[in-house]
């Protein structure tokens, strides 16, 4: 990948007008992508001090812990976000990779097929009559 292929963050910023929150999560999102755990902890911590219940920040503290091998607190948050929203994507699917690396690969596929289930409530696709 050369350097003119990357996405700078703060372009994403600059293109989408994000206010501060958004902003400092896809910073954090993007981190954790790139592989620079530390700097996705830094954010992932500030937000979490601030809106500790909030689901997208729950996912993003619990990714962080899961990549610096901290799976307990890492479960226990995907968990609580999972409660809240059976349905989130993201917690789904952190939480069958984590099933995987515990050699669960049945209960994972579980958790993925109902990642790409469509949810009823939350309409984002478009249904076709024919």
């Amino acid at each position: 990948m050369e350097k003119r292929d990357i996405i700078w963050p703060w372009k994403i910023i600059y293109r989408k007008r994000l206010n501060h929150h958004q902003a400092r999560l896809k910073l954090g999102k993007l981190k954790l992508l790139m592989g620079k755990v530390d700097k996705a902890s830094e954010h992932a911590d500030i937000l979490y001090a601030k809106d500790p219940q909030n689901n997208d920040v729950l996912v993003l503290k619990a990714s962080v812990l899961f990549r610096q091998a901290e799976q307990d607190k890492s479960l226990a948050m995907v968990n609580q976000v999972l409660e809240s929203d059976p349905a989130n994507v993201d917690a789904l699917t952190l939480k069958s990779v984590m099933l995987m690396q515990q050699d669960k690969p049945a209960e994972a596929l579980i958790l993925i097929d109902k990642a790409l289930k469509p949810d009823e409530k939350k309409r984002f696709y478009v249904k076709y009559s024919g």
